[in-house]
């Protein structure tokens, strides 16, 4: 069996993953999507259950998915830690929009948007909590820009077409 204390570095990878611009639901960035979805219930976090404890009446279906990749995302790397998914007792990911730019460092201070964190928490059988962070910059989601950049992304991969 694994050690507990890999937990920390189980946390930073879901953090820094979570971040990525290759985190995508039905083709678009997460982290846009959840922003734009914070805008409009006025809040300045989402926070998403990776054990998926929560009520479907509390979440939407994007929500949902993301849930889904990260908590299988969780599993994965539990088992390759030699962990299981019982020395879990709660996983959550929040997402906080608006941090002050001084959390910003190196390749995160550029791009467009608003800077936001992603804060992984996870809590072991034990009561032992571990706290994996990353951060970024982000804009609301806007499916006519994104979708340009998709466009452009498969022109060039397949040059013929041009």
């Amino acid at each position: 069996m694994g050690s507990r204390r890999s937990l920390q570095g189980i946390a930073n990878n879901l953090a820094h993953s979570f971040a990525s611009r290759n985190n995508d639901v039905s083709g678009y960035w997460a982290i846009g999507k959840l922003y734009s979805r914070a805008l409009c219930l006025g809040s300045r976090e989402i926070v998403l259950d990776l054990l998926s404890r929560r009520k479907p009446a509390e979440s939407t279906s994007e929500d949902r998915v993301i849930e889904k990749q990260f908590s299988a995302f969780l599993v994965r790397q539990l088992e390759t830690h030699g962990l299981r998914r019982e020395n879990v007792a709660s996983a959550r990911l929040r997402v906080a929009f608006g941090i002050p730019e001084e959390k910003l460092i190196g390749g995160e201070r550029f791009g467009r948007g608003e800077a936001f964190g992603c804060f992984v928490h996870l809590e072991d059988d034990l009561g032992h909590q571990y706290v994996g962070e990353a951060h970024g910059r982000t804009a609301e989601h806007d499916p006519s820009r994104e979708i340009r950049s998709l466009r452009y992304q498969s022109d060039e991969a397949h040059p013929d077409k041009a």
